[in-house]
Order: structure tokens, then C-alpha cells, then sequence
């Protein structure tokens, strides 16, 4: 339940409102700000699972290294659909 909340909230919200070229850079920057904050500590312990030594077989540290691989590629795809041209300050 919470989690369908935060990524509802949090996550979409963020990244459409870091993708609008109608805001401002504060709140474009704030946007991303809190898009990394999210994503960047799940990509961390996905490999983490993945490269850690423990008892867990070859399987599931391939399928945790394959989700953590296709959390940084959305992470940057997020990033590349933000990008702001350089805009000129009147």
C-alpha cells in the first residue's frame, strides 16, 4: 500500500514535473533532487544483493543484478528526458 503511494506520488510526480519546461529551475532541480534520493539507494542494494558474498544460489544473484542493471537504465533515461537545453536568462 505505502509503496504504490511513493511511487505514485514520489516518483511520478517528480519525474513528469522535472520533465515540464514550464517550471522553474528551483523546482526542476528539486525534482531531480528527490528522483535520485529515491532511485539511487535501490539501484545501491540491488547490486549490493547481487555482489555480496551469502547463501544465496546463482539465480537470484543474477536476477538482482539484472533488476539493479534495469534500475540504472531507467534512472538514466529519467535523466536524458529531463535534460534541459540551455536556456538564456532574459
Amino acid at each position: 500500500m505505502w509503496l504504490k503511494i511513493v511511487r505514485d506520488l514520489l516518483l511520478h510526480g517528480t519525474t513528469d514535473g522535472a520533465d515540464l519546461e514550464r517550471v522553474s529551475w528551483r523546482t526542476w532541480r528539486l525534482c531531480l533532487l528527490i528522483t535520485s534520493a529515491l532511485l539511487l539507494p535501490v539501484i545501491v542494494c540491488l547490486f549490493l544483493a547481487a555482489f555480496l558474498p551469502g547463501d544465496r544460489s546463482l539465480l537470484r544473484r543474477a536476477g538482482f543484478l539484472f533488476l539493479g542493471l534495469g534500475a540504472v537504465f531507467r534512472y538514466l533515461e529519467i535523466l536524458k528526458s529531463a535534460k534541459r537545453n540551455g536556456e538564456k536568462k532574459p
